[in-house]
């Protein structure tokens, strides 16, 4: 299920879910966000099956890597 079919779901009445605040901006106007501040700090996990063999795939984990570690550049160019 993705977000669209979950945020459909919350403006049916059928679902409450808690999102990210990047979410926001894809929010329809019948669901309505409440921020949650009191939270512990979440970690969020990219994972994809093993034996992948798309490009894509291993070139998006490479750019979420650079970014978690802070770099705006790749290290390597071929990256």
């Amino acid at each position: 299920m993705g977000l669209d079919e979950i945020l459909d779901l919350v403006a049916l009445g059928r679902l409450v879910t808690v999102v990210g605040s990047s979410v926001a901006d894809r929010l329809v106007p019948d669901v309505v966000a409440v921020a949650v501040s009191d939270l512990p700090a979440t970690t969020l996990a990219l994972g994809w099956p093993r034996q992948t063999s798309r490009p894509e795939v291993t070139s998006f984990a490479r750019t979420a890597q650079r970014l978690a570690d802070g770099r705006q550049e790749p290290a390597d160019p071929a990256a």
